[in-house]
């Protein structure tokens, strides 16, 4: 395999090679899709056979069995890539299994954070560039459908901050360029990451009042006031409120 593997863990995880596609859309194939994104995320450690062992724990008698079991499904969809890719991405090292680490491939999660320490060098426009393509990027949080497992979770935490940590300076720069459409773009895009943070829908509605679409952020705020309440039984802040009352009155001055 010459071509380099395009490998999606942020919102999804799929992989890429040329026209051919493979992704976790089948849920019964859960077990082969956590072998899979634990050899693929740790591949530059020392895997033993206990540490995957332990990712099928109490599932059967024979686990050494079981897990053999398990890789050979792995591989078995990997050629699915292309004739014997199975045995090229997978090999045996150590008395165990290990990523081909000579197969080159381009991995989200690393561009991501690749971006972000090109962005901590920079300043002004170039980091905002930069920032923006890191969030690009940045297409859901890590292994969704892995994230209650007990290695994943901790990343998918650190992952999830750490997008709302550069969405929220991202936005700032935004609204201070007033960039407002680019702005309530990126805010919608990250309430469908976080849907109830009022953090996230305060600058969405100041971006459409900006932008002259007042009745879009009376919307919002009655989209998040709803959530609120149903959810955590709690109303928007002062500022929310303010901000609605804000759109509402340019609203009725425009009518």
């Amino acid at each position: 395999m010459s071509q380099p593997l395009k490998i999606t863990m942020l919102g999804s995880f799929s992989l890429i090679r040329d026209e051919k596609t493979i992704d976790d859309s089948n849920n019964r194939m859960r077990k082969v899709w956590l072998l899979l994104a634990y050899l693929i995320y740790t591949r530059r450690t020392r895997n033993t056979q206990d540490s995957y062992l332990s990712l099928i724990q109490g599932e059967s008698d024979d686990p050494a069995g079981r897990l053999k079991a398990l890789f050979y499904r792995v591989r078995t969809m990997l050629d699915q890539l292309g004739d014997q890719a199975g045995h090229e991405l997978i090999i045996r090292k150590n008395g165990t299994y290990a990523w081909n680490s000579d197969i080159p491939l381009e991995l989200d999660v690393e561009e991501f954070d690749t971006l972000l320490s090109a962005a901590a060098n920079q300043s002004g426009e170039e980091r905002l560039a930069t920032l923006l393509q890191a969030m690009e990027l940045y297409r859901g949080d890590f292994l969704p459908k892995l994230s209650t497992e007990s290695w994943a979770m901790p990343i998918n935490a650190y992952y999830h901050q750490r997008f709302l940590d550069v969405a929220d300076e991202v936005l700032s720069g935004l609204e201070e360029r007033q960039r407002w459409d680019e702005a309530a773009v990126l805010c919608s895009k990250a309430l469908k990451i976080e849907p109830y943070s009022e953090e996230l829908y305060q600058p969405l509605m100041r971006c459409q009042i900006a932008s002259g679409d007042r009745s879009a952020a009376v919307t919002s705020y009655e989209t998040m006031s709803e959530l609120l309440f149903d959810t955590f039984g709690v109303m928007p802040s002062e500022e929310s409120r303010k901000l609605y009352r804000e759109a509402t009155r340019e609203r009725s001055g425009h009518t």
